[in-house]
């Protein structure tokens, strides 16, 4: 049996944790795979929370592993008429990675998108200064649909990013692959 991963609906953690996720994001090695580096004030997080209780376009996580929160998990863009969205995560506690938590979180999550919100297509982006996330979605079942040539700009110089998809079809012949025990899969607590 796996150890214990949980994604918490970011609105049913307490202020705390809210306000770790801040510092988390504020962070160099996370605010160096963002869009956007500007360190987030403690406002500007508490509207960001408050706009998350009125839609059903977002939602957000907060990772548990073994009952210790080390990052997030989002759904974005959710189009329900078109069954799409966009999806991305983090893990701030760099001891965790190499444990087979961002296998489990990623297959977790992919499920949850198809099978739970019934999306057909999902789709992300990534930095091209983040090529082990890159080729962690190829694996399983995402494909480079574009790359947007120097769209930003990271410590003076353009950077790319990497649009990545993938539609449920192509997910379902992969996942049979996918040894994952239902133990190690997340479970929400929406």
């Amino acid at each position: 049996m796996g150890m214990g991963l949980i994604f918490r609906n970011i609105l049913k953690v307490d202020i705390d944790t809210q306000g770790l996720v801040r510092e988390w994001r504020n962070s160099d090695n996370i605010r160096k795979y963002m869009y956007n580096e500007n360190i987030i004030s403690e406002e500007s997080h508490s509207n960001w929370i408050k706009t998350l209780r009125n839609t059903n376009k977002k939602e957000v996580y907060v990772i548990l592993y073994n009952d210790l929160p080390i990052g997030i998990i989002s759904v974005d863009d959710i189009d329900f008429d078109n069954k799409r969205c966009e999806w991305a995560f983090y893990i701030y506690d760099t001891s965790l990675r190499g444990k087979g938590i961002g296998k489990r979180l990623e297959v977790s999550m992919i499920d949850y998108i198809f099978n739970e919100l019934g999306m057909e297509k999902l789709n992300c982006a990534v930095l091209e200064t983040n090529p082990n996330v890159i080729e962690m979605h190829k694996k399983f079942g995402f494909q480079v649909e574009g790359i947007r040539r120097g769209d930003i700009i990271k410590d003076g110089k353009r950077v790319d990013i990497y649009e990545l998809g993938m539609q449920k079809e192509r997910w379902l012949a992969n996942r049979v692959k996918i040894n994952i025990p239902d133990e190690d899969l997340a479970v929400f607590e929406k």
